[in-house]
This record gives structure tokens, sequence and C-alpha cells, in this order.
């Protein structure tokens, strides 16, 4: 494709190494709610290998590169964890950020990032073993699912870069094969509700017949309910931007 375009050279680490790790099928809407206005799928062959891929790529800057060397350094050191055992090996073949319009937080920007696990008790295993080496509060119980707290301030903007900087000290869930990180736990009640009550994109009939339009594997996917994202944007939006918008 010829043109412009306005990609930071964030996204550009990411899009490069996608494009050398596969593809996978999408799972993900079995847990999303049939509320979620944006689904942004990545899938690969294994989260292992677009991780080494991703770690690759960013070589090419090397300042960059260290600066990301010593923020996994520290962490391991301060945690004594080991960031590949401890959370690369149990993540799958998909991870997706969800907005979700909200019932509990009106106004708010109810945001999750969805990690799909290939062993769920191991991800339970080194999850528990790495919120022990925390040493917070023990979690809250909810519906039969447990929310804890992963205070690691800006985890994820360290392990997989810019990209995911919107969870910053994020609690987490684990329903199933998924486990789910936002920095609102209202969020994350409100998509344990819609598991409950079998209210997910997964079993709604206009999503699936939409997704069926497409093939079954990707590297990224982007689904939108458009209506739902309008009503997100104008809850957060100011008075002029609101003006603009109608």
């Amino acid at each position: 494709a010829n043109g412009y375009t306005n990609i930071s050279a964030v996204n550009e680490y990411y899009l490069e190494a996608l494009q050398k790790s596969g593809t996978s099928e999408r799972s993900i809407p079995e847990i999303a709610p049939n509320s979620t206005a944006l689904y942004i799928s990545y899938g690969f062959d294994s989260f292992a290998e677009f991780y080494k891929n991703f770690e690759m790529v960013q070589q090419n800057d090397p300042e960059q590169f260290e600066s990301y060397q010593k923020g996994i350094a520290k962490v391991e050191k301060f945690l004594k964890i080991d960031v590949k055992e401890n959370f690369v090996s149990w993540i799958g073949d998909e991870i997706a950020v969800l907005q979700i319009q909200s019932h509990i937080s009106k106004g708010k920007n109810d945001v999750a990032l969805v990690l799909k696990t290939n062993d769920a008790e191991d991800a339970k295993t080194n999850l528990d073993f790495v919120v022990e080496q925390i040493r917070k509060k023990t979690p809250v119980k909810f519906k039969d699912y447990e929310i804890n707290f992963l205070s690691i301030k800006g985890f994820f903007k360290m392990l997989l870069g810019g990209r995911f900087d919107e969870f910053d000290k994020p609690y987490f869930t684990q329903i199933d094969d998924y486990v789910i990180f936002s920095d609102n736990p209202n969020t994350l009640k409100g998509i344990i509700d819609k598991v409950v009550e079998e209210e997910t994109l997964g079993t709604s009939e206009t999503f699936r017949d939409f997704e069926q339009k497409f093939d079954s594997e990707s590297t990224v996917f982007v689904y939108s309910n458009v209506p739902l994202l309008y009503d997100n944007m104008y809850a957060l939006a100011d008075a002029p931007t609101k003006q603009r918008m109608r």
C-alpha cells in the first residue's frame, strides 16, 4: 500500500513482530461481554514466538532496547521473578484489548486486556507466585472468581511497550482459559456478570453472523459496535466536543 499514515514507531514494532509470528483462531469473544464496543485481537502461532520477535525488532533501536532490558531486569531482581517463566510461558495464541460499555461506572471508559492461556493451571500457579512475591492482601471473591491486584507499576508497558500503557497497576481475574486485567475492578466484575449470565459476544447471534464473514484465523482483527463506541466517547467528552459529535 502506498500513502501516508500517522502510525507511531511503537506500533511499527508490533506490526513487524506480528508479521513474523503467524496467526490464530479467535476465541476471546467467548468471555467478551455483548456490551463490548471495541475488540482488538492480536493472534500468533504462540505468544512465546511473538515475544521473541518483538524483542528482536526492538534491537533495531539500541537505546529503546537497552531501556526495555533494564526495566525487565529491575522488576525481576526486585520481585525475584522470571518474566519469561512466570508470564510469557503460559500466554497462548491470542491477546486482546476490550473497550466495554459500562453499566457500573457511568461516564467511565471500561478497558480490559485479555490474555488467552495455553494452560489455565500453569497460569494460575505462576500468577499466584507473582502475587505472593508482591505480598499484597488476600484476593477478593466475586461470584466464585478471585480478583487480585498486580501491584507492579507500568508492568505491561515495560513487558509489551507503549500499546498497553493504559494498564498501569491492574487488577486481574481468571475465567477458564483467560486471564483478564483492568485498572478498574468494576470492569472485571462487569465481565464476570456477563459470563455468568451468558451474555457474551460468543453467544450473540449478531456478532456471530458478522464474524462468519471473515477468516476464522487472523493476526490483527478489529470489531467495533459503533453505536456503543459512540456512547462511550460521548460520555467522556466535554461540552464543545459533544456538540460537534451531535
